[in-house]
């Protein structure tokens, strides 16, 4: 079994930049099922995620925001770009 992860230090939280946040975002879809994150493009400005690109259903796209949405510094998720295909 792989050794379990540090415990980072309670004393200075990291602070959450937009590129962070990003790649945060973009793991979170990556690993999420039912979502294919090759064809969604993801920016983010001052903590605000911007989706763009398309999915395969109005399903996916929820899925989309909602899993972006649920990554920590994340204040709004923002996907009217985000089109079903």
């Amino acid at each position: 079994a792989p050794a379990p992860e540090p415990a980072p230090a309670p004393e200075e939280p990291m602070p959450t930049t937009d590129q962070a946040i990003h790649d945060d975002v973009h793991e979170a879809l990556e690993r999420a099922p039912g979502i294919d994150e090759s064809t969604i493009r993801v920016v983010v400005e001052n903590g605000d995620v911007y989706l763009s690109g398309w999915v395969r259903s109005e399903t996916e796209r929820e899925s989309a925001h909602d899993v972006a949405h649920s990554v920590e510094g994340v204040r709004s998720v923002y996907y009217d770009d985000l089109e079903v295909r």
